[in-house]
């Protein structure tokens, strides 16, 4: 019969081991508290869709410019809307932006795992409705959240504008599953830890399987595609790269960068090639505008127009890791 001390034990070991299994996708900053005041066009936002999963309340974070493009970021697992809350505080940014608590986090309803990607993606298709001569919206997904924006681009290939793809998980046969994540399913131990790390762990289990539907459909994606994958990423392997670039095989274009010695959290540590592959996929040059905005607010005159426009990303937000002076890839260098 096993003591107190040792049941102690064995929890706190779980609890250790589930947390470190459940590191993988997930992370970001949060709005700590959510006064959107100091950023006109903020607020949080509730939309109603029918899924695969039943009706969903997805809960997000938007930051209004109705008349831009918008871009649509899609968290890993575990995660909310306020992973990309630095995006959305970029000042004098020219597009629609909407952050995401996906379906089993932050305050989507109902609080249930929803392990499909399918279902996933359909729980993105109203922020996939854009008017008439609009141009068609960007998502952007970060680790789990590169299958789901995958399939999203899968199923409506007709409203989605392109993908940019974060350290995204999307190969199978790189899945594995700790002996301890299986432990998390079932009482007593699932009881031990919260439900955000619950729905995660739920999801992860089942990503594997849900991949591989996933292959069936990645020849539907048609719009242009950036991947962001770091050498060094221990929780995503590199090699999900060389899979996206055989399976996109009727995507547009597909470019990737790859950053050397780079882990797995890239939307903090490299936000300045985020906003270079933002820049690639829209219709406007947005550095440009980014530097002549602030110049009219200075009283000075707007860049001319065969000015070189390298911006200095670590005066913009004050984003963390953003390189100071980065050196702007080409538009047209892509791979076909």
């Amino acid at each position: 019969m096993f003591s107190l001390i040792s049941i102690l034990s064995i929890r706190q070991s779980v609890l250790i081991l589930l947390a470190l299994a459940l590191t993988a996708c997930g992370g970001g900053e949060a709005l700590r508290v959510e006064d959107f005041s100091r950023w006109e066009g903020m607020g949080r936002y509730t939309a109603t869709i029918d899924t695969d999963a039943g009706p969903i309340d997805v809960s997000y974070i938007a930051r209004r410019n109705p008349e831009r493009q918008r871009i649509i970021y899609v968290h890993g697992t575990p995660g909310s809307a306020g992973a990309f809350a630095h995006m959305l505080r970029l000042p004098d940014f020219p597009v629609d932006q909407v952050t995401v608590d996906r379906p089993g986090f932050g305050r989507t309803e109902p609080g249930r795992a929803v392990t499909s990607l399918k279902a996933q993606a359909q729980s993105l298709l109203p922020f996939l409705e854009h008017e008439e001569g609009r141009a068609k919206p960007i998502l952007v997904g970060h680790s789990l959240g590169g299958p789901i924006i995958a399939a999203a681009a899968a199923l409506y290939p007709e409203k989605v504008g392109g993908l940019i793809i974060l350290a995204g998980s999307l190969d199978p046969e790189q899945e594995e599953v700790l002996w301890v994540q299986y432990l998390g399913l079932v009482p007593p131990f699932s009881w031990l830890v919260g439900p955000e790390y619950r729905n995660a762990n739920r999801e992860l289990v089942a990503l594997e399987a849900e991949l591989k539907w996933l292959e069936t459909q990645l020849d539907r994606v048609t719009a242009p595609i950036e991947i962001i994958h770091g050498t060094d990423d221990r929780l995503v392997p590199y090699a999900n790269v060389a899979y996206m670039q055989q399976k996109f095989a009727n995507a547009q274009s597909v470019n990737v960068t790859s950053l050397e010695g780079a882990r797995h959290f890239i939307p903090w540590s490299h936000p300045g090639e985020l906003l270079w592959a933002i820049d690639r996929m829209t219709d406007m040059d947005l550095q440009r505008h980014m530097i002549n905005t602030q110049l009219i607010k200075e009283g000075k005159e707007p860049l001319d127009p065969d000015a070189d426009a390298t911006i200095r990303l670590g005066s913009l937000g004050n984003i963390p890791g953003a390189p100071k002076q980065p050196e702007r890839p080409p538009k047209e260098d892509v791979e076909d």
